[in-house]
């Protein structure tokens, strides 16, 4: 998925790794993720052990830590198309997501 396609046809949509990632961290044990900053550096932990994940993401050092533009724009996606709720604070899996 490119960071400018949707999922408006819910049945018609492949997600790749990255989308499926987020889906998981979102959606375990229905507890959220605390902000986009935990989001960036679970990520960021988990491409150590998943072979070419941190280049197809790409992290580029921030001020607070590891940031990757494609998860960034993945997530948001995501949010804008109902697949997880992003309230600033917090990023969970919604029923549409599920």
């Amino acid at each position: 998925m490119h960071e400018d396609e949707g999922i408006a046809d819910p049945g018609r949509y492949i997600i790749d790794d990255v989308d499926a990632s987020v889906i998981v961290l979102a959606g375990t044990g229905g507890v959220p993720v605390n902000g986009s900053t935990k989001m960036q550096l679970a990520f960021f932990l988990m491409a150590d052990d998943i072979p070419g994940f941190a280049d197809q993401v790409g992290f580029v050092p921030h001020r607070l830590g590891p940031y990757s533009e494609v998860i960034a724009n993945r997530c948001a996606v995501l949010a804008r198309e109902g697949a997880v709720r992003d309230d600033g604070e917090t990023i969970l899996l919604t029923g549409l997501g599920a």
